[in-house]
């Protein structure tokens, strides 16, 4: 690992994949900034997610519901 500082009581923000790390209080705001970003991209992400399995459950639906219709023309 690789130290990086900054002077003392001077913002240092490190993002490392979902890690986080501040270097002191003054990094605080910068922190919670890239949080905010983290979270945003893990919500965005499950939210697709959620929209896929909803796509795919009401095209399984439809399918059923086709097929019962088919065989009540029968």
């Amino acid at each position: 690992a690789t130290h990086v500082s900054s002077g003392v009581f001077e913002e240092r923000v490190v993002v490392d994949d979902r890690l986080v790390t501040g270097q002191n209080p003054a990094s605080a705001a910068g922190v919670a900034k890239e949080m905010e970003k983290l979270f945003a991209a893990v919500i965005h992400q499950e939210k697709a997610e959620e929209q896929h399995e909803a796509e795919a459950l009401r095209a399984q639906k439809d399918a059923i519901k086709a097929a019962a219709a088919a065989e009540g023309e029968q």
